[in-house]
């Protein structure tokens, strides 16, 4: 039933002019990630059971602009900045290596700053011809009491504006700790 499905996916998407790579053997698939669990488990989900062959694999980090508080000083918003993009690097490389450990070469990574992250997700997809958006139910910024049982409010904007199908992971035992 699974791969029955996952074929009716790629037909669908045919059938609304998303792009296809390779030859026409897979689609542009942008799986977004913040280091939180439920990413993980996305990543996860998508390897286990969502990937094709000729798949292209887009890795999308929203950097989380550092939360700093005046006075701040030229030197220290360099700084928290440069952190952040190192964390991102590294964060970045895991990934990389997860997917090339599972025979997912066709991975390129895109990574910005910004203060949206559904808006730029979504118009980086558009953008990108992505026809397949993966992300996990809640992400690391968005773990506070009031969202804690709800789908998180980026995924929810996503699922919401987005040009082509959305993958939304939820992580069972993620729940089950809340």
């Amino acid at each position: 039933l699974c791969k029955l499905l996952q074929d009716s996916l790629y037909r669908g998407l045919v059938g609304y002019g998303v792009r296809l790579n390779m030859a026409g053997k897979g689609i542009k698939v942008l799986i977004a990630v913040d280091g939180s669990e439920n990413c993980r488990y996305a990543v996860e989900y998508y390897v286990e059971h969502l990937h094709r062959e000729g798949d292209q694999v887009i890795l999308f980090n929203c950097i989380e602009t550092p939360q700093l508080t005046p006075p701040i000083s030229e030197e220290k918003f360099k700084r928290a900045y440069e952190q952040a993009r190192v964390e991102a690097n590294e964060l970045e490389h895991t990934f990389v290596e997860y997917l090339d450990g599972h025979g997912i070469t066709d991975v390129q990574l895109v990574a910005d700053f910004h203060v949206n992250p559904g808006q730029f997700v979504v118009k980086e997809a558009l953008r990108c011809g992505i026809g397949l958006i993966v992300l996990g139910s809640r992400g690391k910024g968005e773990a506070t009491a009031v969202r804690k049982t709800m789908l998180g409010t980026i995924a929810k904007y996503v699922m919401h504006h987005a040009h082509c199908p959305v993958a939304i992971c939820k992580n069972a035992s993620s729940i089950e700790a809340n």
